[in-house]
C-alpha cells in the first residue's frame, strides 16, 4: 500500500493549507515535497522551499535530495516508519552517519482508499526529537502534520 510516489505541493496535501504549523511539511518550510517508497525497501525524497532555509551552495539551490532505506511496523498504533538516510546533498539536516540512523523515525496512516498518506517525523538520534506517539492536531482537531497524495 505504501509503495509508490507521494507528493505534497501548493495544490495537494498539506502545502495548500495555510493554517498548518510545526508538525506539517508546510511548517518545515517545504513548498514541494515528494517521497518515493520502493518495494525493495528503498526511498528517495526531494523537497524545496522559497526561503532557502536549508542553505545554498554551488550544489544546493534550496532543493534537497536524500535517499536510503525505510522500514515500517504496521503492528503499532499508529503505524511506524523509519527512514535511514544513506545519500544526501545536505548533510547538515539529512546526515548519513551511522550514529544518527534512522534519521527520521515517524508515524503514519493511510486514508480509507490508500490515496493519502499522513506522516509525522521525529529525529531522535540526530536532533533529539523523539518518534511522535500521536499526530499533531490544530485547535479544531484537524491533523497538523504532513499529508501526501499518491501519484
Amino acid at each position: 500500500m505504501l509503495v509508490g510516489t507521494w507528493t505534497a505541493d501548493s495544490t495537494q496535501g498539506d502545502m495548500g493549507n495555510a493554517t498548518l504549523s510545526s508538525g506539517s511539511l508546510a511548517g518545515a518550510g517545504w513548498t514541494t515535497y515528494e517521497l518515493t517508497l520502493s518495494s525493495d525497501g528503498s526511498f528517495s525524497a526531494t523537497g524545496a522551499n522559497p526561503y532557502d532555509i536549508y542553505g545554498e551552495s554551488e550544489d544546493i539551490d534550496g532543493t534537497v535530495n536524500y535517499s536510503g532505506t525505510y522500514t515500517i511496523d504496521d503492528t503499532q498504533t499508529p503505524m511506524e516508519i523509519d527512514l535511514t538516510c544513506t545519500l544526501s546533498d545536505l548533510e547538515l539536516f539529512f546526515p548519513t552517519t551511522a550514529e544518527v540512523q534512522p534519521l527520521q523515525n515517524g508515524i503514519f496512516e493511510l486514508n480509507d482508499d490508500n490515496t493519502e498518506l499522513t506522516v509525522q517525523y521525529g529525529a531522535e538520534l540526530a536532533f533529539g526529537v523523539p518518534r511522535p506517539t500521536e499526530f499533531l492536531t490544530d485547535s479544531l482537531g484537524v491533523y497538523d502534520c504532513g499529508t501526501l497524495v499518491k501519484q
